[in-house]
């Protein structure tokens, strides 16, 4: 099986369309797991509820893990787990104050005036996954109400792909997303997205960046501060997913306006140039039919 040609010519069209169009910016289609009252889309420390911000949202965030959720060594103790040997500590850094007696002089006089001094202080926290404290209540928490069926003749492709390239599949709280470093697919379940098409478009989605491996199409070296080169990476991908969904007979007209305005976001980081999309729907044919080949 590969991608046809009329499929290729038919996508590339609608999409320059939308793009015309100037369609909505891009949705999420997938919600965050509720837990306690919170949400598990960016860090949080799991015993005190606080949301980590600013520098340390930044921080938290680098840490290579599926669950943003974080404990001190102490809250880790009081909940019965340990830390992970070799595991690392990040640090949360915050403001205090303290009032200080100065001395100064007043007409020749010393006095005692009080001061307050800032400076900066930080504490240590772990990353849940890199402790033993249960990750099952987090990661089975499910909205209610909602079943999505899967579809099984897109299963078996994405099956054969990932066991054929032996790439790693792992359960993710929050975020969908491909990690060269461990060549490997985090999902959110199937049951957190509005509708299985939504699913299986982000699935296919992270499946062609893992094309990009070096061990397959050698297609990348991301480097976090090269925009351009990520903005690349990002438009084959959703370009790819676009061309598979239609392929498997999975694509509606939402999932295209969808795909146009995240491709658009990424044009602009490319200048807006539209010879990055061809180039790019040029990489995306090559990743798809990667992915069919065994199919």
């Amino acid at each position: 099986m590969s991608v046809s040609i009329k499929i290729l010519e038919k996508i590339n069209f609608m999409i320059a369309e939308s793009l015309k169009a100037g369609k909505k910016p891009w949705r999420k289609t997938w919600d965050d797991i509720p837990f306690e009252g919170l949400t598990l889309s960016s860090p949080v420390n799991l015993v005190s509820k606080t949301r980590y911000r600013g520098f340390n949202r930044f921080i938290l965030s680098l840490h290579p893990s599926s669950t943003p959720v974080f404990l001190t060594f102490d809250q880790v103790k009081k909940l019965n787990g340990s830390v992970n040997k070799g595991a690392a500590a990040l640090p949360v850094i915050y403001f205090a104050s303290a009032n200080k007696k100065v001395e100064t002089v007043i007409d020749d006089e010393i006095q005692l005036t009080d001061k307050t001094i800032v400076f900066l202080k930080y504490y240590n926290v772990f990353n849940i996954e890199d402790t033993t404290v249960n990750l099952d209540a987090l990661i089975k928490t499910l909205p209610t109400g909602r079943t999505v069926e899967t579809i099984d003749s897109i299963e078996t492709i994405i099956t054969d792909y990932i066991t054929r390239e032996n790439i790693r599949l792992y359960p993710s709280t929050s975020q969908n997303f491909y990690r060269p470093a461990t060549d490997s697919i985090h999902m959110v379940d199937i049951n957190q997205f509005k509708t299985a098409e939504d699913y299986y478009s982000t699935f296919l989605h992270e499946a062609v960046h893992s094309t990009g491996h070096a061990r397959r199409l050698n297609r990348f070296e991301l480097k976090a501060n090269n925009k351009k080169e990520y903005a690349f990476e990002e438009l084959i991908a959703e370009t790819a997913a676009c061309y598979l969904t239609s392929q498997l007979n999975i694509s509606t007209e939402k999932l295209l306006d969808n795909s146009a305005s995240y491709i658009r976001s990424w044009l602009s980081a490319l200048e807006s140039n539209p010879y990055f999309f061809y180039q790019a729907a040029k990489q995306a044919e090559t990743a798809a039919n990667y992915i069919l080949k065994a199919a």
